[in-house]
């Protein structure tokens, strides 16, 4: 079954180079691509960038949004600049604590025709969502727990809970960490780079890898040459929170 995405037999424009790391992330070939953290991480934000990045390199996209958590920033609010990129976005407005599974999902998990992004709240309950869909699951499925070390989750046996979590309510392994230290607007370099060194020794002993260190964007270059054995991902907002607005 292949996708049916209206635009999709158009290229958008060229991805760029700030595209590169998120397609670097994509590689070996996947499809489908799952982001799960707690209020705060900043998945929803990782999730969103890797989808303009996979629709700026020409691949249809479609985009689940299953946070169900209370956040404090929902990929929702992104919504209409991503269909304006070319990519579908699924996420019906439901109760916070419904753990209901977005229309057509299972069967969008099993096509063959684009990729796949979900963006999944932190929680085993989040988790267990995708689990109800674990018969569909192939190996080209990428799992990302994306950590905040600055929020007050991040305690080392919290994460590795986390991560054990996940493993088992979701029913597919997580492929990797991805550090995201930041304090919003306000991240300095030594913020990121702090952060993802805490990140480190919150993970230690866990055996999962850091797969990405991500950074805003004006400061991706600094933390790449301080962090050369790193896949550092540059972040765009495109999320605009409530405070954002107030300011």
């Amino acid at each position: 079954m292949a996708f049916d995405i209206p635009g999709s037999n158009r290229r958008n424009e060229k991805a760029g180079a700030s595209d590169a790391p998120f397609l670097q992330l994509a590689r070996p070939p996947r499809r489908l691509f799952v982001f799960l953290g707690e209020a705060g991480a900043g998945k929803s934000e990782i999730a969103i960038n890797l989808a303009f990045a996979l629709a700026g390199a020409g691949h249809p996209v479609r985009f689940f949004d299953l946070d169900q958590t209370k956040p404090l920033f929902r990929s929702r609010e992104a919504a209409g600049a991503m269909r304006a990129a070319g990519i579908v976005v699924h996420g019906e407005e439901q109760q916070l604590d419904a753990r209901t599974v977005p229309p057509g999902l299972r069967d969008r998990l099993g096509d063959d025709g684009g990729r796949v992004i979900v963006d999944v709240g932190g929680d085993a309950q989040g988790a267990t969502m995708l689990g109800q869909m674990a018969d569909v699951w192939r190996d080209d499925v990428a799992a990302f727990l994306v950590v905040n070390p600055y929020r007050i989750f991040a305690e080392p046996q919290l994460v590795a809970d986390a991560l054990a979590a996940i493993d088992r309510a979701a029913r597919v392994p997580v492929t990797g960490v991805v550090a995201n230290p930041n304090f919003g607007a306000v991240t300095t370099l030594a913020d990121v780079l702090d952060g993802a060194r805490a990140v480190e020794r919150l993970i230690a002993g866990t055996g999962y890898p850091i797969a990405a260190v991500a950074a805003p964007a004006p400061l991706a270059a600094r933390v790449a040459a301080a962090l050369p054995e790193s896949l550092v991902l540059p972040i765009t907002r495109r999320i605009v929170t409530a405070w954002d607005e107030a300011a």
